[in-house]
């Protein structure tokens, strides 16, 4: 099974929690430093197969689940520097965009249309779902990719909301990729 890297460049997230997961305890890598953002990113390798007994399943839109060609591609890619750019201030004010940059790498070249889904639970962010998509990644070419959230003009100070970022490949149910969870307050 393969196990993905990822690293977590915490120098453009001044003041943050980074925590790198994976299913090797051995491996596991936690950052900290003094503010109340923080980072958790999680990777795990798809193991090829979603639902039981050949129906049912979501692994890739095929017949019981089992993971497609391009979400088993997917799985070299790393998700790193997640950041929240909160403007020129760094402060995430009622009314204001956001946006939430990670870094995609590719060991190989990668045309599956790799890209990333935000989705938040939070009530004063819109939209409730945010996607940029790439025709493909160059090998060992760190791409930037962005999505914006507007905070609600009427959000209560100090709102706390999770934004989980996950890699995934356009018009695909692709499990167990990279993905990213930043904790933010809306002052």
């Amino acid at each position: 099974m393969k196990l993905l890297g990822l690293a977590i460049g915490l120098a453009a997230l001044a003041g943050c929690t980074s925590t790198v997961e994976n299913d090797d305890p051995t491996k596991n890598a936690t950052s900290t430093s003094s503010n109340a953002t923080s980072v958790t990113s999680t990777t795990a390798a798809s193991s090829g197969s979603g639902g039981a007994g050949g129906t049912g399943g979501s692994g890739g839109g095929h017949e019981g689940g089992a993971q497609s060609q391009t979400c088993l591609d997917m799985q070299d890619i790393t998700m790193t520097n997640p950041l929240l750019d909160a403007g020129p201030d760094g402060i995430w004010s009622a009314g204001e965009t956001a946006t939430i940059e990670v870094t995609l790498t590719s060991p190989q070249d990668t045309f599956e249309y790799p890209g990333i889904v935000a989705t938040h639970g939070s009530a004063i962010l819109s939209p409730p779902t945010s996607e940029n998509w790439l025709f493909g990644l160059l090998a060992n070419q760190p791409t930037p990719v962005t999505v914006p959230f507007t905070a609600d003009p009427q959000a209560p100070p100090n709102s706390s909301v999770n934004i989980v970022v996950e890699l995934n490949a356009l018009n695909q149910s692709c499990v167990g990729l990279a993905s990213v969870t930043l904790s933010a307050t809306v002052d």
